[in-house]
């Protein structure tokens, strides 16, 4: 009979490794953790915008304090046209150049008695109203009106004192605009229901003394407007006091 060897036998009950679980505390803390840390990232981003639109209404407050708000000025140019003033410094904008030969043989009218001058080419016919008024017209320009012996459109040039711009405006009543002529002080007058190609000037000298009123009014087709209003306006930007 062979020897029999017992083989061991399995052991029973073996306790089984113990999972760890989570107690409901800590589930909760985690959670917590959690909240919190979207909070902080929230708060981060928040502050961050804020902080972005605060710096950028600061730097468009500066900006917009720095920028220099330039006053309704106008100056008048040879070409009888107008600039403003632009630019950090408010500088008068350049004028359009005109052709020094278009006016190389223009005439000189002088007023003795109130002490200025105007040049005008010789197309142009100045009247004489009295020894301080003048009417100035186009010799082609059609005459009307008291048996044909107004002209439809012209400019004159009228005295309006010696108190300054202030009284010398006759029309104070409309939208004046400050402008220079030549470097001298005026008032540019247009009338807001009238035509484009009706205005008025005042003019004084240095001492803002002597008034000077040219007053542009022309009338007939479009074209004839245009081309008179050019003119006359050509003729009041050469106007100098002596």
């Amino acid at each position: 009979m062979e020897n029999q060897t017992d083989l061991p036998l399995p052991e029973k009950d073996l306790p089984l490794p113990e999972k760890e679980l989570s107690s409901p505390s800590q589930k909760s803390n985690s959670k917590t953790n959690i909240l919190k840390s979207k909070f902080f990232l929230g708060f981060i981003l928040a502050s961050g915008l804020i902080a972005f639109l605060i710096g950028g209404f600061v730097l468009g407050l500066n900006e917009s304090k720095d920028q220099t708000v330039c006053t309704q000025e106008a100056k008048m140019c040879s070409d009888g046209s107008y600039v403003g003033r632009s630019g950090p410094n408010c500088e008068f904008a350049k004028c359009p150049s005109l052709d020094s030969n278009q006016t190389a043989n223009w005439k000189t009218y002088v007023n003795t008695v109130l002490g200025y001058e105007i040049k005008y080419p010789k197309d142009i016919n100045i009247e004489k109203l009295n020894e301080r008024d003048i009417l100035v017209t186009r010799l082609d320009v059609p005459y009307g009106g008291q048996e044909g012996k107004v002209p439809t459109g012209g400019m004159t040039i009228y005295y309006r004192g010696d108190e300054g711009l202030e009284k010398g405006n006759d029309l104070p009543g409309d939208p004046a605009t400050k402008t220079t002529i030549n470097g001298f002080p005026a008032l540019q007058v247009k009338y807001q229901q009238a035509s484009p190609y009706i205005n008025d000037i005042f003019i004084s000298d240095l001492e803002n003394k002597r008034v000077i009123r040219g007053s542009i009014n022309t009338a007939g087709d479009r074209g004839y407007e245009e081309s008179s209003y050019k003119t006359f306006s050509q003729i009041l930007s050469t106007f100098r006091f002596d």
